[in-house]
């Protein structure tokens, strides 16, 4: 397996979010979908998932159960070859919010 790890331009930028909203008082919610099974079979994934965890304070991991009972699947990002389909499209954002607002409503 490969070393993976977040670039230090992420890290920054994930602090960042972290202290904006504890100066307004706002929970942030990280969440990582589930990934290819071939991309992490090839890299050290529990390392990169324990790095994400502290520099994100921890994160909310989407189980592959849970993506799929939710109707997710590459349909729900952009089809978009430049950004690599990593970005939702209006369907699947709408999917990611409600899922995030039952996640956090059942923490309080």
């Amino acid at each position: 397996t490969s070393p993976i790890s977040l670039r230090e331009a992420d890290v920054r930028a994930i602090k960042k979010m972290r202290k904006l909203g504890e100066e307004k008082g706002v929970k942030i919610v990280f969440l990582l979908i589930p990934w290819l099974d071939e991309f992490t079979e090839r890299i050290n994934f529990g390392s990169f998932l324990q790095e994400i965890n502290e520099v994100t304070g921890g994160v909310l991991v989407m189980s592959r159960e849970e993506y799929e009972e939710l109707g997710l699947s590459r349909d729900t990002f952009i089809e978009d070859k430049i950004s690599d389909n990593q970005h939702l499209n209006l369907r699947g954002a709408k999917i990611y919010t409600d899922y995030l607002i039952e996640k956090t409503m059942k923490e309080q």
